[in-house]
């Protein structure tokens, strides 16, 4: 697949911002002035990598959309450049994540489908091993993969390479690519703030969980991302753990992926924001979903001002 994460490295720091859905690649050089020092400097580029899940190639203002709003990520696109004929790896959100980690095909990781959570596979747990037998039955003409549980330890992911060249690494929002073992400090993450086997949060505001749920994991929330201000919202909160780690890490090179849990479902948002987003022709869900899209330029855009200061 094509890494375009390496593909503007003169420009300090450096934001690539990617959808899982459809590959429309944005890269931004934010202070491009100090693009020619770094090259003279051999200064290492910090880069931010910024993940959207499920969003839909019309879901942003700079690709034709009248209805959502996103100037700080058309501010990406105007300055940046544009790479509009890629595509993800997959149309599938475990597969795709693994591709993005790794630079390698779903199919030469083994990862080819969503990997299903911990409290997903009822009384199976975490086995000693991920299933390789290929599945089917009698009456079906083709077999198909196994769905593994994680993605093996032996993938080389980016933030094992950086971290080897003295960067420092995080991983910020939905991983979805295997149990606690797994988890972005087992991939080559110095720092994880909620990345774990969920594919989507159980709820979108703080404490982010489903009290009655009956597996103790969801009750709980998101590991690594305990609540801190009851009705935060997680998107909002997200970026927060973004720019604590710029500030805490501004004089060494940094690698921080921030992979949003939105726009997945469940499709929940802040009252007053989807509010603006109502109007003939479209429904209560469009609205809150437009709020979600909102969020995330939000999010950029405390991330832009973060490296403006």
């Amino acid at each position: 697949m094509r890494r375009p994460i390496f593909a503007a490295a003169v420009y300090t720091p450096l934001i690539v911002f990617s959808l899982t859905s459809f590959a429309c690649s944005l890269i931004a050089g934010v202070n491009g002035a100090l693009a020619n020092e770094a090259v003279e400097k051999s200064t290492p580029p910090n880069v931010i990598l910024i993940v959207v899940d499920d969003m839909g190639w019309m879901d942003l203002s700079c690709q034709g959309s009248d209805y959502y709003k996103t100037p700080n990520i058309d501010r990406i696109a105007q300055e940046g450049m544009r790479f509009t004929n890629g595509y993800a790896a997959c149309a599938v959100c475990s597969p795709t994540r693994a591709a993005l980690q790794t630079g390698r095909y779903p199919a030469r990781i083994g990862v080819t489908d969503w990997i299903r959570s911990l409290f997903q596979r009822g009384k199976l747990g975490t086995p000693e091993k991920n299933p390789t037998e290929y599945v089917g039955g009698k009456n079906r003409k083709l077999l198909c993969p196994p769905n593994p549980f994680w993605m093996e330890h032996d993938e080389v992911t980016v933030a094992e390479v950086l971290g080897s060249h003295g960067y420092k690494t995080a991983y910020i929002g939905k991983w979805h690519l295997g149990d606690e073992a797994w988890y972005p400090p087992g991939q080559g993450y110095d720092e994880n703030r909620g990345g774990c086997d969920y594919g989507q949060p159980p709820s979108y505001f703080d404490p982010y969980n489903q009290p009655k749920h009956r597996h103790p994991m969801i009750r709980a929330g998101i590991p690594s991302l305990p609540g801190r201000k009851a009705g935060e919202f997680l998107t909002h909160r997200e970026a927060d753990e973004a720019v604590q780690l710029i500030r805490q890490w501004k004089d060494k090179p940094f690698f921080i992926n921030l992979g949003h849990y939105a726009v997945h479902t469940p499709i929940q948002a802040i009252d007053e924001v989807a509010a603006k987003y109502k109007q003939d022709g479209k429904s209560d869900v469009n609205a809150k979903y437009a709020a979600m899209v909102e969020s995330i330029d939000d999010s950029t855009q405390q991330i832009l001002q973060t490296l403006q200061e």
